[in-house]
């Protein structure tokens, strides 16, 4: 019986040495964005659907992220980065710059958002999600039939994503 209990006890110490996963924190990253699909709604509204991982998980901004390099004008103020392309007569696809015709100001084509703050409270860093962003006035030009979008997003540590692209659209 003695024998017994010893070999159930080694036995226990075993599988629950075995059992606990090591929880480890991945070295700070870019984040990994994944283009799942862009709907067309009207002429002035369209949705953009993307999957992220980030492997040390600090998406988003805070409404206090406004100072230093998150600053109103900084590369880093808006999060989220979108450049409208459109396909010219020779079928290539060129960045949208265009000069607003009332003040004469050009317009970089680039849509900026800056994604809300995710709190992340895991012991594994590593985040995962799912954002949409509805694009109101996501087409500058209507003379633009054939059209597609690239973006990238950053995270807070300033790490910008891989950069993807929305399959090419066609909007009569």
């Amino acid at each position: 019986m003695r024998k017994l209990s010893l070999i159930f006890l080694v036995l226990a110490a075993a599988v629950f040495t075995f059992s606990c996963k090591k929880i480890t924190n991945p070295e700070p990253g870019p984040p990994l964005i994944k283009f799942k699909s862009f709907s067309v709604v009207s002429e002035t509204e369209a949705y953009l659907h993307f999957t992220f991982t980030d492997p040390d998980g600090d998406i988003g901004l805070k409404g206090s992220d406004t100072t230093g390099a998150f600053a109103y004008g900084s590369e880093y103020y808006n999060d989220f980065h979108m450049r409208f392309e459109f396909k010219n007569y020779q079928g290539n696809y060129i960045d949208s710059v265009w000069t607003d015709p009332f003040t004469l100001q050009k317009d970089s084509g680039f849509i900026l958002y800056r994604i809300p703050y995710v709190q992340n409270n895991s012991k594994d860093k590593e985040l995962n999600g799912e954002i949409i962003i509805k694009l109101a006035g996501f087409r500058p030009a209507s003379n633009k039939k054939y059209f597609r979008h690239k973006f990238y997003i950053y995270d807070r540590a300033h790490h910008k994503s891989n950069v993807v692209f929305t399959p090419e659209a066609y909007f009569n």
